[in-house]
């Protein structure tokens, strides 16, 4: 990757979907928890490591438009989760 669209990207490397499913089979939960993501990125990995967990979510993004993802994707999340 080149250093202009590294920058442009502002150092934001998702990780992969399956990667944050592969860490989920890896998560034993017997009460509800914090789970904290310090590099939130749109909220993807935060979400999926921890769906149907009952975890107690906490995300931190220095980009706004990332953050604004974030906190969108897991007020949807948790709109599904109070109406099931």
């Amino acid at each position: 990757m080149s250093r202009p669209f590294s920058r442009m990207k502002l150092g934001y490397y998702p990780l992969p979907v399956e990667e944050a499913r592969n860490i989920r089979t890896l998560l034993i939960a017997s009460a509800a928890y914090p789970a904290i993501d310090p590099c939130a990125g749109d909220g993807t990995a935060l979400l999926e490591i921890t769906k149907d967990t009952g975890a107690h979510l906490a995300a931190i993004e220095l980009d706004a438009d990332r953050a604004a993802a974030t906190a969108q994707k897991e007020q949807r999340s948790h709109c599904k989760r109070r109406d099931n």
